[in-house]
């Protein structure tokens, strides 16, 4: 056999690794995709955050916050939620409403979140000095004034 001269061979020489920047081109729109659905999802719950629902329970917390006494904090949230009325219904049928008739208007649309003694405290507390004694503590009233918000807030069906 004939000898084979391998004296011109050079060594084998591993090719460089690919460097991590600039990333292909799948990358970039991966990252692109993940930064459009972020900041939508950031938009939206800042939507959500500033919705009117959120306001007012906002509100009342910090109304609930502020006072203990049941007189004041009823004169408020029977002041908030006729504007929440406003909102969410036409303003010939709330504008008008007091007394007897606001609380009636009270225990339908939030579907009984108030009890009868509740209702009357908010629909006549206007009237009444603020060191009246009442049967109903603020806790009480601003756990009903919460699940009251979320009754007149639900959305509306067809039909009703």
């Amino acid at each position: 056999m004939t000898e084979i001269d391998l004296s011109g061979l050079r060594d084998i020489h591993i090719p460089v690794e690919p460097s991590w920047w600039p990333p292909a081109i799948g990358w970039w729109i991966v990252v692109t995709a993940l930064i459009f659905v972020l900041s939508c999802c950031l938009v939206a719950f800042f939507f959500w955050r500033s919705g009117p629902k959120q306001y007012a329970l906002r509100e009342l917390k910090s109304m609930y916050q502020k006072t203990d006494n049941p007189v004041i904090l009823a004169r408020q949230m029977s002041a908030l939620f006729k504007r929440i009325a406003l909102i969410r219904y036409p303003r010939k049928q709330v504008a008008s409403l007091s007394e007897d008739d606001w609380a009636d208007f009270l225990k339908t649309k939030t579907q009984g979140a108030f009890s009868d003694e509740q209702a009357k405290l908010l629909a006549f507390s206007t009237y009444l000095p603020d060191n009246t004694l009442v049967t109903d503590h603020p806790e009480a009233l601003y756990k009903a004034g919460r699940v009251a918000i979320t009754e007149f807030f639900k959305r509306k069906k067809y039909g009703n």
